[in-house]
């Protein structure tokens, strides 16, 4: 792993401290337009990170240096705006989640299947989500949550139970961390996978998702 990490915060580079003495005139009117400055150097680093990790895997840590070089900044602006390594990573998780309220919210009255069916698509779209968790974990990092959504679909899953569609003394925490372990460990490996296979991860997509859909009878819906 890299001993980036580790590194704490360090004071912001000079070109992010405000102005002094004259130059301060006219700060206020500046204000907004810092705000829309930081709020796009910082999605450039998280999205430099995301690209990094797919393109690098997990296993090769992520060096802040080249989030710096791919995102075309300032090495010091990452310890300024997010302190260290893992509040980057987790600040891109975060971005992520959020880019997936709304679709998550429309599947959320679907049978737990096809809810599961969806959620595995989406990661075979864009599999980041899985790679940043898996070097979260990695990293021993304590103050990330790997399960997004958990508390609503918790609750999910105990009307479901009510329904009948779940049994009714199945351990409902249980069922998630099933889940998740198997979508984190999935993408995670995917690549590997399908290479031993002699497939591409994409064909290895369609076997699983396949295989899935004929265990659990949603091919025949």
């Amino acid at each position: 792993m890299s001993a980036d990490a580790d590194e704490g915060s360090r004071s912001a580079p000079d070109a992010e401290r405000a102005p002094a003495g004259p130059q301060a005139k006219g700060k206020a009117k500046r204000g907004s337009k810092a705000t829309q400055s930081r709020a796009a150097t910082e999605a450039a680093l998280m999205a430099a990170a995301l690209r990094l990790l797919e393109r690098d895997g997990v296993l090769a840590g992520l060096s802040l240096q080249a989030v710096a070089d791919e995102a075309g900044v300032n090495r010091g602006l990452i310890h300024h705006y997010f302190g260290s390594r893992q509040a980057l990573l987790r600040a891109a998780l975060e971005a992520r989640k959020n880019a997936g309220e709304v679709p998550f919210e429309q599947v959320r009255e679907d049978a737990p299947v096809d809810k599961e069916a969806w959620s595995f698509e989406a990661h075979a779209r864009d599999s980041s989500y899985a790679r940043v968790v898996a070097l979260l974990a990695l990293d021993g990092d304590e103050e990330f949550a790997p399960m997004p959504y958990v508390e609503r679909r918790l609750a999910d899953l105990r009307r479901e139970s009510d329904e009948g569609r779940l049994p009714q003394d199945v351990d409902l925490a249980a069922v998630l961390v099933m889940w998740d372990s198997f979508f984190y460990g999935y993408f995670v490996m995917r690549t590997a996978l399908a290479r031993q296979l002699g497939v591409t991860p994409e064909q290895l997509d369609q076997r699983v998702i396949g295989t899935y859909n004929r265990l659990t009878g949603r091919d025949n819906g």
